[in-house]
């Protein structure tokens, strides 16, 4: 007998083993460990198919938030699909994706963004997303001056590892970013310490900040105000299958730059990648100032629009803040559900198909030929800030 459902909090754990049976070797951490939300107990919404109450397949399922300016984004990411070697060619994970996207939309969810690109996920509608660029930091001759060019005068920077005590620093310095995961102080620690991505890659995470010198520091000489921090992926040993890169980062960009460089030089790096979306502009303009090499991108795996009109709605109290005439426009799936109409004051503005939505959203604006109003309008509005999907909270 099959039996495709959500799993019980006791039954986790089996899927963790059959996740680090399909993905993991021996020199890498369980994806129960490095995944904690995929495998939580608090609140399994993680699906897995059955055979004759044996765990044959298994999709993670995990709900979140993204936080675009004032505007919360209800999302679901998919991740860790895997289906055991006995149980492979039934058409499991088709079956576990068409249940996930039944349960996505019935959580009134408006994005569902997934970690592959795999023929599986295009079928089903997901789309590669977004721009970004994606530099490679190199450590320069002149280090020195690198590292001192993006700082006020009258004003040093302390380049240190951080400690736990930081995480309310480190958390307020991600709050602050236009476009983020909502990440409590204590998921982000949590996240930290589980090196999710960083553990495909068999990369470790060392964690610094930087701090600024104000004058009043304490005795131990770090009680300044925190100015960056980054988490970074390093190879712990010579058998990391990526070359080091930047998990996450936040706060001012000279100091986010000056860490790179630091963490660079301490572990004897040549190079680094660091991805950047492409709405964090003064990031861009430092790296580019520095003459760093880079390359254009997409964001990390696919994404699924659920339903455009519930998009749109989560999304206007951003839009109305970019122009207050954006309530007058919405956006919703024509009668048969192959294209999305765009209306401008409940009439029709124009029609895209499901492609030129998303880039529309998301960034490569499709060319539309739209009535001059509802042209101005959505070239203020769109495309919208969107967080890295390869950082902290990759599922």
């Amino acid at each position: 007998m099959t039996d495709i459902r959500v799993l019980n909090a006791n039954e986790l754990q089996e899927a963790a083993r059959l996740a680090d049976l399909v993905f993991r070797d021996q020199e890498q951490k369980s994806m129960g460990e490095a995944f904690p939300y995929i495998f939580a107990a608090e609140a399994p919404e993680s699906i897995g198919v059955f055979e004759e109450g044996r765990l044959a397949a298994f999709m993670g399922v995990v709900p979140g938030v993204i936080t675009i300016g004032p505007a919360r984004l209800h999302i679901y990411s998919i991740g860790s699909v895997c289906t055991h070697p006995d149980a492979r060619g039934q058409g499991y994970a088709s079956l576990l994706l068409n249940q996930a996207i039944a349960h996505i939309n019935k959580a009134g969810a408006a994005l569902m963004l997934v970690s592959g690109d795999r023929s599986l996920y295009l079928r089903a509608g997901c789309l590669t997303f977004g721009e970004a660029k994606k530099y490679t930091v190199q450590q320069p001759s002149d280090a020195l001056h690198i590292l001192s060019s993006g700082t006020s005068p009258g004003t040093s920077c302390l380049i240190r590892p951080a400690e736990p005590r930081d995480y309310a620093r480190m958390a307020s310095l991600y709050g602050q970013e236009e476009a983020r995961y909502d990440l409590s102080l204590y998921d982000l620690a949590r996240l930290v310490h589980a090196e999710p991505l960083a553990s495909c890659y068999k990369l470790s995470h060392q964690t610094w900040i930087a701090q600024r010198d104000n004058g009043d520091d304490g005795e131990d000489g770090n009680d300044g105000e925190a100015a960056a921090f980054a988490v970074i992926g390093v190879p712990e040993t010579g058998q990391a299958s990526s070359r080091p890169k930047v998990i996450e980062a936040a706060g001012e960009p000279a100091a986010i730059k000056s860490i790179c460089l630091e963490v660079m030089s301490q572990n004897g790096l040549q190079e680094l990648e660091l991805p950047v979306s492409l709405h964090r502009t003064e990031l861009i303009r430092e790296l580019d100032r520095s003459g760093f090499p880079s390359e254009a991108a997409a964001n990390e795996g696919t994404v699924k629009i659920m339903d455009p009109a519930r998009l749109w709605r989560q999304l206007l109290p951003y839009l109305t803040g970019r122009n207050p005439q954006a309530g007058r426009m919405s956006a919703a799936y024509a009668a048969d559900g192959s294209a999305v109409q765009l209306q401008l004051d409940g009439k029709p503005a124009a029609e895209l198909s499901a492609g030129q939505f998303a880039r529309l959203v998301f960034g490569q604006a499709p060319d539309l030929r739209l009535p001059e109003e509802a042209a101005a309008l959505l070239t203020e509005c769109f495309p919208i800030p969107f967080p890295y999907t390869g950082g902290l909270y990759y599922i």
